[in-house]
């Protein structure tokens, strides 16, 4: 980072320098003996943090990042209606200097983040001969794939082996294990059903009862006996419906017109 330092007291300046100096925070401090002196720094370095008296406020560019230094509270005022970042009063006190340099300090990183962002974003546009919107809108959708869930491993009773989470039907508790249906096989692990869920993926299964979750892929429909409502899987598997789990969790689902049918 760079400082760059411009008071009309040469003693203050000379001061700030020296606490800023102490702080070892920048790799560079300028200090400005006149205001011609200033503005060609800045211009030259752009992105520095800047310590400048509230009357040469007119100095910064608007996006710039700088600190006024002034002696009372209308100084104060002044300076954050002309959008500077910070405020140190005279005579200087190194903490409060410490504190207005460690905020500003994640400002700075934050605004170069953006910066790097916007230059990327910028460059890859340029390169695939997209617009902004749908080169972001195309990056969620392979970021919505990433996040999904692939082949995952889990130890059940004969070892550790590999399932495709969309390939399961139902799971369901059995004691202190899950029983997990496939497509063709039963598997006993040993787990909870949150953290079983979790690892799967949420976004393949929903829970119909405090101990079962089922695909939603594989239900057909779901029935009402009485007062009492059932998951009808596609090979005729059917689970209860506990009354705690039927309104928001299956909206929207292929299920849900059923569901608003039933009740």
């Amino acid at each position: 980072m760079i400082a760059l330092v411009f008071l009309q007291s040469v003693s203050q300046a000379t001061k700030l320098v020296s606490l800023l100096c102490d702080l070892d925070v920048f790799d560079t401090i300028y200090h400005a003996e006149n205001e011609q002196d200033c503005s060609a720094l800045l211009q030259q370095n752009p992105n520095a943090l800047s310590f400048l008296p509230v009357g040469f406020a007119s100095l910064c560019q608007p996006s710039s990042c700088w600190v006024a230094v002034g002696e009372t509270t209308s100084d104060a005022l002044t300076a954050f209606n002309h959008s500077a970042q910070g405020f140190v009063h005279v005579p200087f006190d190194e903490k409060q200097l410490e504190c207005v340099i460690q905020r500003l300090t994640l400002h700075c990183e934050k605004a170069h983040h953006r910066r790097q962002y916007q230059r990327l974003v910028k460059g890859l546009c340029i390169q695939y001969g997209v617009n902004e919107h749908a080169l972001l809108a195309t990056l969620r959708r392979q970021h919505a794939l990433i996040k999904a869930p692939g082949i995952v491993s889990v130890k059940a009773q004969d070892g550790w082996c590999c399932l495709q989470p969309r390939d399961i039907k139902w799971i369901e508790a059995c004691g202190d294990y899950m029983e997990i249906h496939t497509l063709d096989r039963r598997l006993l692990v040993r787990s909870t059903l949150c953290q079983l869920m979790q690892k799967l993926g949420h976004e393949y299964y929903l829970r119909c009862n405090r101990s079962v979750a089922v695909n939603l892929d594989f239900v057909d429909k779901i029935d009402k006996v009485g007062s009492q409502l059932h998951v009808i899987l596609d090979d005729g598997q059917r689970f209860k419906m506990s009354r705690r789990y039927q309104t928001p969790q299956w909206h929207p689902t292929k299920a849900a017109s059923m569901l608003a049918e039933l009740q």
